[in-house]
């Protein structure tokens, strides 16, 4: 896509060009690469302090909204010698949250600590429907992005980050590059919360039916007398939408990618586990292609928001289009930077 005002560039090759300014001769050239490489070297890392707030948003929720799961291991020796609480091999859930209640005040608390983060911190769309009787959670629209379904989920998460984040972190800074995250998981999040708002038949009907639905999995009865069993699957997978929790960052990290895409067509990207470089264009393309396809052909069944992602590309774009392109380069004045500070260590020619 044209870029008004300059050229598409790649990171490598704004340093490369960077370091070889003004270096007409050989030894002339090293010296000013020393100087220039030794005059930026305090400077932090492109993209080292939006990983750090990355990190600073979402490890303490993903911790927080999981810490109930360490209860049954909190649970010491007094109180299983105390016979109040049967023996942990033979303990059910049933009765260690009974006895949490009972004994121990503090677990609870513990517990709903947990709940708490794990409510405001997901993005479930059937309590944006007009039947629901509850306060609209509408910030969970970007609260969303900050938490994780495990371990392995955060982990790629993070991995994706850093490997988009620092590209647009020296393209156009770290404040622009955090901003264009948080718009674009919020503007993911009200994507799909619209889709299935407007467009999921579960929002139109009474919330006597949507009740009988979602409790005894008994479908209005308009509805029965005039569907098919393909169109009583298709209820189904609505209504299973609907109760779909949304977590994690991969919309907004789509949303970097994309636009690194535009910017750094050229940059390339290595996947864990597969020996060879993608062009992120290849790579974008490919993504978006397997999330169109789970989202409106086929379900894969792997677990994950498709819609969510298509919403991270479209946000990409248009925050790219409306936004990003009117921006300058953040290098320029950096580079510049750079040059006035080699130029006044440079010890002054001899007379």
């Amino acid at each position: 896509m044209p870029r008004e005002g300059h050229e598409e560039v790649s990171p490598r090759s704004v340093d490369g060009a960077a370091a070889g300014h003004g270096g007409g001769g050989g030894g002339n050239g090293g010296r000013n690469e020393a100087e220039f490489g030794s005059s930026g070297s305090n400077e932090p890392e492109p993209g080292r302090r939006v990983v750090l707030l990355f990190i600073s948003l979402t490890l303490p929720v993903f911790i927080l909204s999981k810490i109930n799961l360490l209860t049954p291991f909190l649970i010491s020796a007094r109180d299983l010698e105390s016979g109040s609480i049967p023996t942990t091999s033979s303990l059910t859930k049933e009765q260690l949250n009974a006895y949490i209640r009972a004994h121990r005040p503090d677990l609870l608390r513990l517990q709903h600590i947990s709940q708490a983060t794990w409510a405001n911190t997901t993005l479930t769309p059937i309590r944006f429907f007009p039947q629901s009787a509850d306060p609209k959670p509408w910030h969970t629209m970007i609260t969303y992005a900050f938490n994780h379904g495990g371990m392995l989920h955060f982990f790629f998460c993070y991995m994706g980050f850093k490997a988009f984040a620092p590209s647009l972190s020296f393209m156009y800074g770290d404040r622009r590059t955090a901003a264009a995250f948080l718009l674009s998981s919020a503007m993911a999040g009200a994507a799909i919360t619209a889709w299935e708002r407007f467009l999921n038949p579960w929002s139109k009907v009474s919330g006597q039916d949507l009740s009988a639905a979602l409790h005894h999995r008994r479908f209005p009865a308009t509805a029965v007398t005039v569907i098919d069993e393909d169109g009583r699957n298709h209820l189904e997978r609505r209504l299973k939408d609907a109760l779909s929790t949304n977590l994690g960052s991969s919309g907004g990290i789509v949303a970097l990618g994309t636009i690194a895409a535009i910017v750094c067509p050229g940059m390339e990207l290595n996947l864990m586990f597969i020996p060879y470089d993608f062009r992120i264009r290849t790579l974008m393309a490919a993504l978006a292609v397997f999330d169109f396809g789970g989202a409106f052909v086929w379900d894969y069944g792997l677990g994950i928001s498709h819609m969510g992602h298509l919403a991270g590309y479209v946000s990409g774009i248009l925050l790219y289009t409306l936004w990003l392109r009117r921006v300058p380069f953040a290098f320029g004045p950096r580079m510049g930077e750079r040059l006035r500070k080699a130029a006044m260590q440079r010890p002054p020619p001899p007379r």
